[in-house]
C-alpha cells in the first residue's frame, strides 16, 4: 500500500475537483490515505513533520502558495533520503508555482502516478536572515515584494479574491521607500536603491507575473530579477509583457542567473517574503539546494 498524506489549508472551501480527487484517493485499492486541515498558522508544518517521521510515501499540500511553503519546510527537516514525495493541488487564490510549473492532469493519470510513486527530483531555494533559514519551493523576494504581503495580510479579511493582488501592489507602489543596498553574486557587486529583487526557482509570482522566464526548478540556479528605480507607471507600462512571460528592455531591469546571492542593507529597511508569506527583514542570503525534493511526476 502507498501511504498518501493530504494536508489541506483550512482558511479556503475545497474545490469541487479536489474533493473528487481525494475521494477517488481514497477509495482505491492501492492507496493508504489521510486527510488532515489546517487549524493555524504553521500547522501544514507540523503536519508534514509528522507525516514524514511517520514514513508517508507521498504528502500532497492542498492550498495556495503559502501552504506548499509550509509543507516543504516541515518536509526539508528530514535527511534526502527520509523525505516522501511531494506535491501540490491549487486551492488558493493565486497558485503560482501550480500554474507556472505543473501540468493539468486526468485523475486516472494522478492515480497511476501515486500508486507507481512516479518522481523527478527538483531544487528548492533557501533564505537566510539574522541567523534565521526558511526554505522556499517557487520564488523569494527582497523589496517591495514584503510591503506588498503585508498589505495583503492586512485586507484579506474585508479585499478578497484576484482584485487583492492589484491593488496590493499599487498601494506597495505608493507606501514602499527604496533603501540603499549591496548586492554580491558572480563575482560582482551592484549597489544603490532597490525597488525589488525576485530570486527565482520558479517562473510567475504575484499572480500570473511571469517574472522569471528562464527558470527551471531542476537545473540547480537561481534566476535573479532586478528592478532598481522602476516606477509605478513603468510596471503599468509593461505589466502586459509581465503576463507574457516577455523580459523587459528597461535600463533599471537585469536579469541574472546564480546558485547564491547576498545582499546588504546600507539605508533603510528590507523585508523578505518566501511564497508569498513575510519572513523578516534586515540584511538577506539565497542560495539554492539541488535536488533537494521529489515531485510526483504526473
Amino acid at each position: 500500500m502507498v501511504k498518501v498524506a493530504f494536508i489541506i489549508n483550512a482558511s479556503r472551501k475545497l474545490k469541487k475537483e479536489n474533493q473528487e480527487l481525494i475521494y477517488h484517493c481514497i477509495n482505491h485499492n492501492a492507496l493508504l490515505v489521510e486527510q488532515k486541515v489546517t487549524e493555524h498558522p504553521g500547522h501544514a508544518t507540523e503536519l508534514a513533520k509528522e507525516y514524514t517521521k511517520s514514513k508517508t510515501h507521498i504528502i500532497i499540500a492542498v492550498g495556495g502558495d503559502g501552504t506548499a511553503n509550509e509543507v516543504i519546510n516541515g518536509i526539508m527537516s528530514f535527511s534526502t533520503d527520509e523525505r516522501p514525495i511531494f506535491y501540490v493541488l491549487a486551492n488558493g487564490t493565486a497558485n503560482d508555482f501550480v500554474r507556472g510549473e505543473l501540468q493539468h492532469f486526468t485523475i486516472n493519470n494522478f492515480l497511476q502516478s501515486l500508486c507507481a510513486q512516479k518522481n523527478t527530483s527538483i531544487d528548492i531555494g533557501l533564505v537566510s536572515i539574522n541567523k534565521k533559514s526558511k526554505f522556499f519551493l517557487n520564488i523569494a523576494d527582497a523589496g517591495i515584494g514584503g510591503k506588498v504581503v503585508q498589505i495583503l495580510d492586512s485586507q484579506r479579511k474585508y479585499l478578497g479574491g484576484k482584485f487583492s493582488y492589484f491593488s496590493a501592489i499599487l498601494r506597495g507602489f505608493l507606501w514602499y521607500k527604496k533603501p540603499n543596498v549591496s548586492i554580491k553574486m558572480n563575482d560582482i557587486e551592484i549597489n544603490g536603491p532597490l525597488l525589488m529583487m525576485a530570486i527565482c526557482n520558479g517562473k510567475m509570482f504575484g499572480d500570473g507575473l511571469i517574472i522569471a522566464p528562464d527558470a527551471k526548478i531542476d537545473d540547480g540556479f537561481l534566476n535573479v530579477s532586478l528592478f532598481s528605480k522602476v516606477s509605478m507607471i513603468d510596471y503599468l507600462r509593461n505589466l502586459s509583457r509581465l503576463r507574457s512571460g516577455i523580459k523587459l528592455d528597461h535600463e533599471e531591469v537585469s536579469y541574472f542567473k546564480c546558485q547564491k546571492v547576498e545582499l546588504k542593507v546600507k539605508e533603510g529597511e528590507l523585508f523578505t517574503e518566501t511564497d508569498g508569506e513575510l519572513f523578516e527583514s534586515g540584511d538577506v542570503t539565497f542560495e539554492i539546494v539541488p535536488q533537494a525534493i521529489r515531485l510526483l511526476k504526473i
